[in-house]
């Protein structure tokens, strides 16, 4: 019975060491931001593998981090890109805020109307946040496409 104890126990607390530094890699540092406006690293990343998603290239790596009383709104940029022979831009996009989704708001266009800039409020310093994308493209049946927006606090600069 005391074998069966120590494994169970053993196995409890590998367990829990792993969640432990899972969450500490996903999670940012959380110290606070002073008023300002920042720039900062993203990039498009899959909403379930550790690596950039198909999306990545149409992404402009620098976003702006406005702070305000402890309140972040990050502004990202983007533009047209092509895949085989597809052309599409972002066309919406919905942010994670801890509790539902929020549409993020079209902030600038380009000369054909493609949304080119998309501002939002980032609820917590996190390293991934989870999105939606939707590029208006009818082989992907025009919907929403689930990712995550990794963004590189160690890369944040007043702008």
């Amino acid at each position: 019975m005391k074998n069966k104890m120590k494994k169970v126990l053993a196995i409890l607390m590998a367990v829990m060491t792993m969640v432990l530094i899972g969450c500490t890699g996903v999670m940012a540092k959380s110290q606070s931001i002073k008023n300002g406006t920042y720039k900062v690293t993203v990039n498009f990343w899959k909403a379930d593998q550790n690596k950039a998603s198909m999306s990545n290239p149409s992404l402009n790596k620098t976003a702006k981090l406005r702070v305000n009383n402890g309140k972040m709104t990050m502004t990202i940029y983007t533009h047209p890109m092509t895949y085989g022979k597809q052309s599409a831009a972002l066309q919406e996009m919905k942010v994670y805020n801890g509790k539902g989704w929020t549409q993020a708001r079209v902030v600038s266009r380009d000369k054909k109307g493609n949304p080119s800039a998309f501002s939002f409020p980032v609820y917590k310093k996190t390293t991934y946040i989870p999105i939606q994308v939707n590029p208006h493209v009818k082989q992907m049946g025009n919907t929403y496409l689930d990712a995550r927006l990794k963004i590189s606090w160690d890369t944040l600069k007043k702008a």
